[in-house]
């Protein structure tokens, strides 16, 4: 996890980068294989027999495979787009004309979601008149919760609030199970009793026989909480057993956690998901959709256009039976190649390396923000978050009643102050409405963020508070 393998970090010394969760940096072997590729063997890919040609498509088509490796899917259930946003719009689009839609229909999604999906998804429902159902899929997972407080040596349920609001104890979230905390081992399993009991309660009391999709987003854009889908969606297969119905199709969008966290598609029993490159290394304007066999092969393509199809006459077409079929027109070959690289980067480090090191700098941002007494912090404990804390400054009480500071005012003066941060929204207007706020700054890592990277955000959040506060 050397700082020295990314050039913009050497031309950019002493400044903190900690706007991760919009889009990672670029290391130096990312260019490089795209420059290769435009050096020394730039053409197109599955159609010609000549050696650059065929370089080329070894090249791509490795990708798909390395891809296919990292979330535990068959490669041929690996469609390469340009992005999550296009990837989310073919699905639901393709879905669409799939589905069998009838007077009184309904689709589930979550408070969670990033506008690519959340957006898509509200046009869906207007065109097809659908009844679009809100659940919290996060409070269930956040009200049972260990806290093994080492100064009252004794396990606690905590409760947390819809803005998932970090308290300032410094509490091991998780259970010890050496001899003398076997009562917390005891406490524990009622709790997974209790969590399971709630999660079952609220999916059948959404789940019937018109909910024909649900959608439930792997990590939150704002807080960075990773959700339990592998836990709800047995939930879920549950109930349909019980009920006897036909179990909705279930898709998520994997762009915060792919290349932080560890996915098993196949373990989740997830129907389809997606990501983006940019988010984990990678270039922009390259991204993935997963989708699990036996319904990508009834899905028809939504984009059309050569490369997809295996037979083309003036009043008929037929498709290609494979993966390829959802791949119309020229890709960008060079992106895809450079995505390749990024992922052999990430395998080079460990993700079991990245993933403790965000936690580690996770842990470190929470301690720090939290000691300063007029922030309050959008989050969740680090042991299930890609790295990203949001949070908000608000002053004393005064006659004025002032509310909390605007985070684009503290994202400027932390640029000033050499840290990138975001502030708005962050594409997730509902969630932000959800927890009554209109805005955030967010602060996230990576693997190549240290911590003197945080004292400068704190240093920098100290000298907007004298200014402002």
């Amino acid at each position: 996890m050397d700082r020295e393998d990314f050039t913009f970090f050497r031309n950019n010394s002493g400044f903190a980068y900690l706007d991760n969760a919009a889009s990672s940096q670029t290391p130096d072997v990312v260019v490089a294989a795209m420059d290769e590729y435009y050096h020394s063997y730039r053409a197109n890919i599955h159609r010609g027999v000549y050696e650059m040609s065929e370089r080329a498509s070894t090249a791509y088509d490795e990708v798909r495979n390395s891809l296919a490796n990292m979330i535990g899917a068959n490669s041929d259930d690996v469609i390469l787009t340009s992005g999550s946003t296009l990837s989310s719009n073919m699905l639901i689009y393709m879905l669409e004309s799939y589905i069998k839609w009838n007077d009184g229909d309904s689709i589930i999604t979550t408070y969670y979601e990033h506008n690519s999906i959340a957006v898509p998804i509200i046009e869906l429902s207007k065109r097809q008149n659908l009844n679009l159902i809100y659940i919290d899929h996060a409070h269930i997972q956040r009200e049972y919760k260990l806290v093994y407080n080492q100064s009252l040596g004794k396990a606690e349920k905590v409760e947390v609030s819809n803005g998932a609001y970090y308290t300032n104890e410094k509490d091991k979230i998780g259970k010890e199970s050496d001899d003398k905390n076997k009562e917390n081992d005891l406490k524990l399993n009622s709790m997974l009793a209790d969590k399971n009991e709630a999660m079952y309660n609220m999916w059948a009391g959404n789940l019937d026989a018109k909910v024909k999709i649900i959608n439930m987003t792997m990590a939150s854009n704002v807080t960075g909480e990773i959700f339990d889908l592998e836990s709800h969606i047995k939930v879920i297969n549950k109930i349909c057993k019980d009920k006897n119905i036909k179990r909705p199709y279930i898709i998520s969008d994997a762009t915060a956690v792919l290349g932080h966290h560890r996915i098993n598609v196949k373990n989740i029993d997830i129907d389809a998901m997606w990501a983006s490159a940019h988010k984990m290394c990678g270039p922009t304007g390259v991204g993935m959709l997963y989708i699990k066999r036996e319904l990508s092969r009834k899905l028809k393509p939504h984009i059309y256009g050569g490369g997809m199809v295996s037979k083309v006459t003036e009043h008929n077409v037929q498709y290609r039976s494979d993966v390829m079929a959802f791949e119309a027109g020229t890709a960008n070959i060079s992106g895809v190649i450079g995505w390749g690289a990024a992922i052999k980067y990430i395998e080079s480090i460990g993700l079991k390396n990245v993933e403790a090191h965000i936690k580690d700098l996770h842990i470190y941002m929470i301690e720090k923000l939290s000691a300063l007494p007029y922030i309050k912090l959008y989050t969740s404990d680090s042991e299930y978050n890609v790295g990203i804390v949001s949070f908000s400054l608000t002053p004393s009480p005064s006659p004025k009643e002032r509310g909390a500071i605007h985070p684009h005012d503290i994202a400027h003066i932390l640029s000033d102050n050499g840290v990138a941060v975001r502030a708005g929204h962050h594409c997730a207007p509902i969630y932000m409405n959800f927890i009554n706020q209109i805005a955030l700054t967010r602060a996230s890592v990576y693997f190549y963020n240290t911590k003197e990277d945080i004292d400068m955000l704190i240093s920098g959040i100290e000298r907007a508070w004298k200014k402002l506060g």
